[in-house]
């Protein structure tokens, strides 16, 4: 009760228990507190009602929304950015197919721009989370970003598009794949650059193949306060892949919360690691 603009199936399908179980406290905690990882909601409870026989009871949820959609804009001066400005518009409770309002399907989109000195970057993003309702995630990504020469020896231009599959595999662990073109222009290079730096003038295409896996425990996404999140990764980016360079990534990362005092203090702890070589 109380979703007026998300469907009933956005919190459905993130709830741990389900008609004809047996009772379940834990299961019921776990349910609120993924609908609470959305972001959707200000404010998420349950109770229970009489049910249809003496031994059963309907258990109820109730959400109260939020505005899930943002516009920020700003501008600023740094000693290394000098000037810059930044600009955003994006909705986190999106709706492809839902016109005109384009709300209460779960999705994300989001549409960003930074412009200074010495970057300016722009950027588009699209998520859907449960693809065919299925617990299947397609991110879309779509970006140019430019740096000026102010602190490198040369200036540098990326454009690139990407797509990402993953799934689920249990609440804790998702995996996936994700491929990206990429165009990398390196130009405006100084005189005594370094030889690796002119090896690489002018355009060269990456193609990118991506593997990984993560493991997520946290007990809130936006605020967390214990739990773990750790992930490996691996990254290949080839000419039998259509690009112009062959090289490997590979990475791991680690984060560990803890809490302690009343109100809570939390300690993040993170380490990550990676290796990148070139292939042959």
């Amino acid at each position: 009760r109380g979703n007026t603009k998300t469907k009933d199936i956005v919190i459905r399908r993130e709830l741990r228990i389900y008609p004809g179980e047996k009772f379940d406290g834990d299961r019921l905690d776990k349910s609120k507190q993924r609908l609470e990882n959305l972001g959707f909601f200000e404010e998420v409870s349950y109770d229970t009602e009489e049910g249809s026989a003496p031994n059963r009871r309907d258990i109820v949820f109730k959400v109260k929304e939020k505005r899930t959609g943002e516009l920020s804009f700003g501008a600023g001066v740094s000693s290394i950015d000098q000037f810059v400005g930044f600009g955003e518009i994006a909705q986190r409770n999106f709706d492809l197919l839902n016109w005109p309002r384009f709300t209460g399907g779960g999705q994300s989109v989001a549409l960003r721009g930074r412009w200074g000195t010495i970057t300016r970057d722009f950027s588009f993003s699209f998520d859907e989370p449960y693809l065919f309702n299925k617990p299947i995630s397609l991110g879309l990504d779509v970006y140019d970003t430019r740096t000026e020469n102010r602190n490198v020896d040369f200036r540098e231009e990326r454009m690139g598009i990407g797509a990402t599959f993953s799934k689920a595999f249990t609440d804790f662990i998702r995996a996936g794949l994700g491929y990206k073109i990429e165009n990398v222009e390196l130009f405006d290079i100084e005189s005594d650059a370094s030889p690796d730096v002119l090896l690489f003038e002018g355009d060269n295409l990456l193609s990118r193949l991506k593997a990984f896996i993560n493991r997520d425990t946290r007990d809130n996404v936006f605020f967390p306060t214990k739990g773990w999140v750790a992930g490996l990764s691996g990254e290949l980016i080839g000419t039998f892949l259509g690009g112009d360079e062959d090289y490997y990534i590979l990475q791991a990362s680690s984060t560990k919360y803890w809490s302690f005092g009343d109100p809570k203090h939390v300690i993040e702890w993170r380490v990550r690691g990676g290796v990148a070589d070139d292939v042959g």
